[in-house]
């Protein structure tokens, strides 16, 4: 389902209301999401997390689907079948646009706007209500958390552990490649000094790298099952990676 992020403002939206949510069929078409990094452990249970490149810098992102476009963990009656939905989309309708200088826009999706029915979007006194107060809130601590992780992963990129990554799948015994990707490398961490992984933990990366490396047995979720070349299978030795 397309979404039409506008700028939400007092001014445009001081009687606007936001529709009841019957379901989330807003999120049919959502095959990637970004996670922060305090919630990779619980969406590990549920997603394989990957490493995703963007301006420049790496970030994380659980994989809902193998096609552009196709969320696999919303049904045909906009249903979620996951016990975890990510901090994002649980923000819905909200969004953020960059601006300049560090400075961000809170956007809401018009879809989800209306003038007769559901809860007040500003409240008598032209404060925001408390629904779209503590989900702009949410998006904005967003922002702040995925520069943490920028940083970490960019100190794992610094000793070597981060690879590119086509990901090769057998999806109803055909071949599948999903390209653009990254993977930490768990032998290349076992090489790493005492020195080295004593870095990589104050700077936030090692939980990212556990909960990234405990999330690839979840592909089996999305129906596909993980393979790898016979000569490259000892580059991936995560405890539970599906074979």
């Amino acid at each position: 389902m397309t979404q039409q992020a506008i700028p939400l403002s007092k001014s445009a939206h001081a009687d606007s209301k936001l529709k009841p949510m019957s379901n989330f069929s807003h999120l049919v078409d959502q095959a990637l999401v970004r996670l922060m990094p305090s919630e990779l452990p619980r969406a590990a249970h549920d997603f394989p997390i990957v490493f995703m490149r963007q301006d420049g810098g790496l970030f994380p992102a659980a994989l809902l689907g193998l096609k552009p476009g196709v969320n696999q963990f919303v049904d045909k009656n906009g249903r979620w079948l996951a016990s975890y939905m990510p901090a994002l989309m649980q923000c819905y309708p909200f969004s953020l646009a960059h601006k300049e200088k560090g400075r961000f826009v809170p956007m809401i999706d018009a879809a989800a706007l209306s003038n007769t029915e559901g809860n007040a979007l500003y409240t008598e006194s032209g404060e925001l209500a408390d629904e779209p107060r503590v989900k702009i809130s949410t998006v904005l601590q967003a922002v702040g958390q995925l520069g943490s992780a920028a940083k970490a992963l960019a100190s794992l990129e610094a000793m070597d552990l981060i690879i590119p990554w086509d990901i090769s799948l057998t999806v109803n015994s055909e071949p599948v490649t999903l390209r653009g990707f990254f993977r930490a490398d768990e032998q290349r961490m076992k090489s790493l000094s005492d020195a080295q992984v004593l870095t990589l933990w104050h700077s936030g990366a090692l939980p990212m790298l556990y909960a990234h490396w405990f999330s690839l047995s979840r592909f089996s979720r999305l129906g596909a099952v993980l393979k790898l070349p016979a000569s490259d299978a000892s580059k991936l030795q995560a405890p539970e990676a599906v074979q």
